[in-house]
């Protein structure tokens, strides 16, 4: 069982004021105490057939554990979108976890001759927007592992 906390920007439905983007501005140049550290995983989900390709940025040193956020792009997005944001994050303390869903990632539209044509066609299949939950929750599963198993995250995943 997960508790997932979410949050959402909500800025431009908000009406942000010229001083909210400065703000916003500064959050980009501060950086956290903790130098960052990055690591890509490519998992392959065998129950649903199905890889969920991950990049980690996560605090250098220190014992942690540190609290999680697991990151999911928009459509046409990848593991690598925002990564201004998983490095901010990890800076200060915690571990970002970048999901990279198949099938509305960036390979739906690198490369073609009508990118806008193809984003709305993965938009209108159904299957990009089911497989994203269990996408997920699968990537959950594997932090379970990685809080256990040898490595540079072995304990260091607050994962509640």
């Amino acid at each position: 069982m997960y508790t997932l906390r979410v949050a959402i920007a909500l800025g431009g439905l908000l009406g942000m004021s010229p001083a909210d983007d400065a703000e916003k501005a500064e959050y980009k140049k501060t950086p956290g105490p903790h130098a960052v550290a990055e690591a890509l995983f490519d998992w392959r989900d065998q129950a649903r057939d199905r890889d969920v390709p991950v990049k980690v940025y996560y605090p250098q040193a220190g014992g942690g554990p540190f609290p999680v956020i697991v990151f999911s792009h928009g459509l046409g997005g990848s593991r690598e979108t925002y990564s201004y944001l998983g490095r901010h994050w990890a800076g200060h303390g915690y571990v970002c976890v970048h999901v990279q869903h198949v099938g509305s990632d960036e390979s739906v539209w690198k490369g073609q001759t009508r990118p806008m044509e193809a984003m709305k066609r993965a938009l209108l299949d159904p299957r990009n927007t089911l497989n994203r939950p269990p996408d997920v929750r699968f990537v959950l599963d594997r932090l379970e592992k990685l809080q256990t198993e040898d490595g540079p995250l072995k304990g260091r995943l607050d994962l509640a």
